[in-house]
């Protein structure tokens, strides 16, 4: 594969169906997360455990706002 043919399927990854893509959010900003904002550590409603406010995850949901 050319550098010209990876720059254009990387700049239209949703057209070109050669890369599976998943949404991530980070854990601080899903609606799982039943921690403080200002804690280090998140308590994750869908594992039902600790992770970190930095992780992410593709089975989140962003929180609005």
């Amino acid at each position: 594969m050319s550098h010209e043919e990876i720059m254009r399927d990387l700049q239209s990854p949703q057209e070109n169906g050669k890369l599976d893509l998943v949404n991530v959010i980070r854990c601080r900003d899903c609606v799982h997360n039943q921690s403080a904002a200002d804690s280090g550590n998140a308590y994750c409603e869908l594992y039902y455990g600790m992770t970190d406010q930095m992780g992410f995850c593709h089975m989140g949901e962003r929180r609005d706002g």
